[in-house]
């Protein structure tokens, strides 16, 4: 709301549609601000109007995972990047496995990660880091099979060099 002038943002486009991108804009700004109900709730609205979706499912991520709700943070990171494959998606999403316990899976993720087209020197520095990481808890998790165990010491190794 603008104070000087008691204007509410306009959401609707002159046609009368809601405008999925400024509702995220606000939604964000709201997340940072630590406000995750109202965020929630325009993430919401935005993801109803079927623009942008894969916006409005990492934001609803982002808030699930602010609340601690992980496997819902889990299950919207998944569905955002089924609507569009983005690093910060796989960067987040593995975090979010990773504090799950599910190391092998945050693994796969980053590798996927690596995969895409287009990335820059810096998202694929990131990537590898974030990848060394996940292989380093996934080694600690004591219920890894041998031949995981194997494989991910390999990839550990290849990454280093």
């Amino acid at each position: 709301m603008n104070e000087s002038t008691n204007e509410t943002p306009d959401f609707f486009l002159p046609n009368g549609a809601l405008n999925a991108s400024l509702v995220i804009i606000h939604a964000e700004t709201l997340l940072k601000a630590g406000d995750v109900v109202l965020a929630r709730g325009l993430f919401r609205k935005a993801l109803d109007t079927g623009k942008l979706s894969y916006l409005s499912l990492f934001g609803l991520a982002r808030c699930a995972e602010a609340e601690g709700q992980l496997k819902t943070a889990q299950a919207c990171y998944e569905a955002s990047l089924l609507a569009r494959p983005r690093v910060e998606t796989f960067l987040r999403l593995s975090v979010v496995l990773q504090q799950l316990k599910q190391f092998v899976e945050a693994v796969q993720r980053l590798r996927e990660a690596h995969a895409l087209n287009g990335l820059s020197h810096v998202q694929r520095l990131e990537i590898k880091n974030k990848r060394i990481e996940a292989l380093r808890m996934a080694l600690s998790d004591m219920d890894l099979s041998l031949d995981l165990r194997s494989q991910f010491e390999t990839e550990l190794i290849s990454l280093r060099t």
